[in-house]
């Protein structure tokens, strides 16, 4: 797997949590897609910055302002959607005998889509898998998107570009938009 943005790697442990406490048996893409929704807490709260220094705050909260950005295009809110998924997705009722929690095969195919969606960089960060959820959504996920009445190939392509911004202000040290 390409290495991961550090937003990307945050979502990802923030849907670890997500699993962990509402009680489910693997990490899934829509665990992905809150976390993605949840970079902003890593922003605001000294407790959740897991010590990154202030050029990976600032690739985070860079990241995040795309996300947001892109989300706004469709009329959706990170907080909202985040909320939404949460709800929607429930409780399990898995007990962890352990602290690592996995992804499901499902989910590690969004993993494996986005780095197809991605030769030409290398990291992947939050708006590539959204981009490789948003090409295939099915469930709660598909549900919500067509509640919205959101054409997933639009959101899908413009995920798509405003990950290669992430990768040219990266490239460029700059992280302004």
């Amino acid at each position: 797997m390409k290495a991961l943005s550090d937003g990307l790697l945050v979502a990802w442990k923030i849907a670890a949590i997500e699993t962990g406490l509402n009680k489910h048996q693997f990490i899934e893409k829509e665990q992905i897609l809150i976390g993605i929704c949840s970079l902003e807490k890593v922003l605001v709260s000294r407790r959740l910055n897991m010590n990154f220094n202030n050029k990976e705050l600032q690739e985070i909260k860079y990241e995040f302002e795309l996300i947001q950005k892109l989300l706004l295009k469709y009329k959706l809110d990170a907080t909202n959607l985040r909320r939404k998924l949460r709800k929607e997705y429930g409780q399990g009722n898995y007990k962890h005998a352990e602290k690592v929690i996995h992804r499901s095969e499902d989910c590690k195919e969004f993993f494996n889509r986005s780095e197809v969606l991605t030769q030409n960089t290398d990291k992947l960060n939050c708006l590539h898998l959204f981009a490789a959820i948003m090409e295939k959504p099915e469930g709660i996920i598909d549900h919500m998107m067509k509640e919205k009445d959101i054409d997933l190939i639009d959101i899908k392509k413009k995920a798509l570009l405003f990950a290669i911004l992430t990768q040219k202000n990266r490239d460029q040290d700059s992280y302004i938009i």
